[in-house]
């Protein structure tokens, strides 16, 4: 979409909310990025820690959440 180019195409472009499913998946890198492009820290974030296969994926949502 021309959003989702203009977005990839600009390193100072935000989001105003972000919906994040399979958070879980998201290592702490991924975190600071997104949290880097949503500064209202407006997000709705889906996950399940138990399912977290990713190798550095989340395990406490705390732990991420104080970033």
């Amino acid at each position: 979409s021309i959003v989702a180019n203009l977005a990839a195409s600009d390193r100072e472009w935000t989001y105003g909310h972000v919906v994040v499913d399979e958070a879980q998946e998201l290592t702490a890198m991924d975190w600071r990025m997104l949290i880097r492009r949503c500064p209202s820290r407006s997000f709705t974030i889906v996950g399940d820690v138990a399912q977290t296969s990713a190798l550095g994926g989340t395990h406490h949502w705390q732990k991420n959440m104080s970033s």
